[in-house]
Formats: structure tokens, C-alpha cells, sequence
């Protein structure tokens, strides 16, 4: 089944990570300096904030004394005060205590130090820590033999119970270079205007990329001074910027405006989107495809796992991808399962839902909200024993 062009649309939470990632200034930055900062931070138990305390410190002993010599990116988890990031340091602490035995786990850690290989470590350890408490034994870049050359995929599975090997790749999307600049003024247009919103206001809309900073700016003092105009006793309204801004605003009490508003419009109550423009979502799923299986070794039930976040926002219903996906997935005759997922934009009305071996399964295991669709391709050379596959299907669903 053919997937039609559409242009895509990113929303907050769903942006892919991006080469070309606008920097930060974090001059002089210490450990020191973050954990006094989140110690002042209220509204936390005693026990998560020892928890987080905890997980710092372990951070600290794996990624060394120089925080200045890590990623950008973390350098985003790490001072972002958000309550979700306790969790989520949490989170990667506990994954990295628990993947510590597993046979080259050093490598993986020397990428996690490393600014420009932070986010493909990130990705695969993602995965790992998930497969590893679904209760499969992991191992990190083993190296094996494809066609005659000597390959490392990002891990090594095992399910000692059926005694099933298999391989998995990890790939991490990137946005393509001319949605950068885009991205950048979205982050500046959603931070300034909607972060700070509090519960009494309600929104929803889409904004086209600007084309100058000046763009931005004015689009940002329009919104604010509609939200001020809100918080001070105004009711429902929409605003329209031909070309560049579609929104709908209100009071929390206006709420089912707001809702009816962006239900017509195929949005949700809290979305804030920004339209990319038209990308052929398969080509892209196909390209990653075919990239990645030179990785993996024949005659094993191998496992991929793929970013696709605009591939989700094709469609209403996830699952309705499963027919699509079968197809793109069947002639890698390599791949027993593949896992395309995303940022959940949409809480769906239950965390998991089956459809014969495939699943749909969203996630917040480490504060952030995922979602995956779980393809099993049944024309693999192999055939996945169903209690394997029950395995890999309860990781994502974690």
C-alpha cells in the first residue's frame, strides 16, 4: 500500500534530533552547578529528590568531571528543569546500572561521553535497557560476519529460554538540513508562548516556518498579547496569519471550544505544530531500511528499530500503518520484527493494542512520552519462536 505524500508536521516533544542543532551557552558549567540548581527546585518529595541527587552523582562517575566536553543534547537534559527531566536522569542512572555487566558496555559509554556520538548511544541504549527488562541478555556492538565482511550491530540479543540469537540496529533519524532553521524558530515561538501558559489557558494550532527572525518575533508578540488579553477575562478566539499561524486560544473554562475547534481541524486540545512541508514518508522509512540491514547477518530473526515520526502523523489511527509497513518490511528477508516509533503527541485510549502479531504500544518509562508500532514480518528466512516474540513486543510496551 503506497503512503501518501503529505507534508509533515512536527509538534512539540516530536522533533527528531538534528545534526545542526542550535548550541547553548553553558559557559563554565560545573556538576557542582547543576545539582545546586536542582536542589532548589520545590515541589519534589525528599525521596525524588535524593533520587535524583543519587542519579547525578552515578552520571558524574560514568561521564567524568568535564561537563563541558559532553553533548549539546545532554547538556539540555542535564540543566533543563522540567519536572520530567528528575525522571528521566533517573532513568538513564538506573539503564546504565543495570546494562553495566553486559559484554561491551564500555563502548557504548565512550559513545554517551562523546558529543557527536552521544545521540546514537542514546538511542541504542534506549532500546537495550528496554529489551533487557523484558528479560532478554544484551550485548553491545559483537562483532559478526554479513556477506563476507565483518559488521557490528548495535546489540547482540539473546533469549536464553529458547536459546534464540539475533541481532538488532538502532537508527537514529536526523532532520533533514532545510527543516532546521524551522525547527529553531518553533522552539522559539512554543517556549516563549506556551510553556509558561499554566492550566488556565487552552490552545491548539499549526504555524507555517517563517522566513526571517523578524518573522518570529512578531509572530511571538501576537501571541502573547492574545494570551494576556486571555488570562485577563477574554474569551474564545482564533487567530489567523494567512501563511503563517493558525490558532485557537481560550480560557480553561472555553475549553470545549477550543476542542471543537481543533477536532475540525484533525489537531487535539494542547497541540502546537509547525508544517514542514511534503515529505514522502516511505521513501524515508525504506532508505533507513535498506541502510541499515547491510548490519545485520542472514538466517538470525533480526530486529530493527527506526524513528518514523512523520510516518505516524500520516494517519489517525496507528495501526493502520501495520499493512503498509508489512509491505515496505517484506522483501528484508533479514528483519524478523521492525519497530518504528516516535513521540507520542496523542494520549491513545490504551497504552497497548494488538492486531494479530503486531502491537501499538505508547510508553513514558523514562518521562517522555514514546509510542511504537511492533511489525512482525512474516516473510523472514526465520521464523521468530512466539514466546521470543512476545518478549520483544513486552520491551515497547514497558
Amino acid at each position: 500500500m503506497p503512503i501518501p505524500r503529505e507534508r509533515q508536521k512536527l509538534d512539540w516533544g516530536g522533533l527528531e534530533w538534528s545534526s545542526n542543532m542550535p548550541s547553548m551557552p553553558h559557559p563554565e558549567l560545573t556538576w557542582e552547578d547543576i545539582v545546586e540548581t536542582r536542589q532548589e527546585d520545590v515541589g519534589f518529595s525528599p525521596s525524588e529528590s535524593e533520587k535524583a541527587t543519587l542519579a547525578l552523582a552515578h552520571l558524574r562517575s560514568v561521564l567524568g568531571e568535564d561537563v563541558m566536553a559532553l553533548s549539546e543534547l545532554l547538556l539540555r537534559f542535564l540543566t533543563n528543569r522540567a519536572p520530567w527531566t528528575y525522571r528521566w536522569l533517573v532513568w538513564l542512572s538506573d539503564s546504565l546500572n543495570r546494562l553495566a555487566p553486559a559484554v561491551g558496555y564500555e563502548k557504548v559509554v565512550k559513545k554517551l561521553r562523546h558529543r557527536k556520538e552521544f545521540v546514537e548511544a542514546l538511542s541504542v541504549i534506549e532500546v537495550a535497557e528496554r529489551m533487557h527488562a523484558a528479560g532478554l541478555t544484551v550485548g553491545f556492538e559483537r562483532m559478526v560476519e554479513v556477506r563476507g565482511h565483518r559488521k557490528l550491530p548495535d546489540l547482540k540479543l539473546e533469549h536464553q529460554t529458547t536459546g534464540t540469537i539475533f541481532y538488532c540496529e538502532v537508527s537514529v533519524s536526523f532532520s533533514p538540513n532545510k527543516h532546521v532553521d524551522a525547527s529553531r524558530s518553533f522552539d522559539r515561538v512554543h517556549c516563549s508562548c506556551f510553556l509558561q501558559g499554566g492550566s488556565s489557558l487552552s490552545y491548539a494550532g499549526m504555524m507555517q516556518p517563517p522566513t526571517a527572525d523578524e518573522e518570529v518575533d512578531e509572530l511571538i508578540e501576537l501571541i502573547r498579547s492574545e494570551i494576556t488579553e486571555i488570562k485577563s477575562g477574554g474569551s474564545f478566539r482564533e487567530i489567523t496569519v494567512p501563511g503563517s499561524l493558525t490558532l485557537a486560544l481560550a480560557p480553561a473554562k472555553e475549553a470545549h471550544l477550543v476542542a471543537a475547534w481543533a477536532n475540525a481541524r484533525g489537531r487535539c486540545v494542547g497541540s502546537f505544530g509547525i508544517d514542514l512541508g511534503p515529505v514522502d514518508e516511505g521513501a524515508r522509512l525504506k532508505a533507513k531500511i535498506e541502510r541499515k540491514v547491510q548490519q545485520l547477518p542472514e538466517g538470525l530473526p533480526n530486529v530493527l528499530v527506526i524513528p518514523a515520526q512523520g510516518l505516524f502523523l500520516t494517519v489517525a489511527d496507528p495501526l493502520s500503518l501495520v499493512p503498509i509497513v508489512t509491505d515496505i518490511i517484506a522483501p528484508y528477508r533479514e528483519v524478523a520484527v521492525l519497530v518504528i516509533s516516535g513521540t507520542a503527541t496523542v494520549a491513545p485510549s490504551h497504552p497497548t493494542i494488538t492486531a494479530g502479531n503486531h502491537l501499538f504500544a505508547t510508553s513514558e518509562r523514562d518521562g517522555q512520552k514514546h509510542q511504537y508500532l511492533v511489525v512482525h514480518n512474516a516473510s523472514c528466512c526465520v521464523e521468530i519462536p512466539a514466546t521470543t516474540l512476545n518478549k520483544i513486543r513486552a520491551a515497547f510496551s514497558l
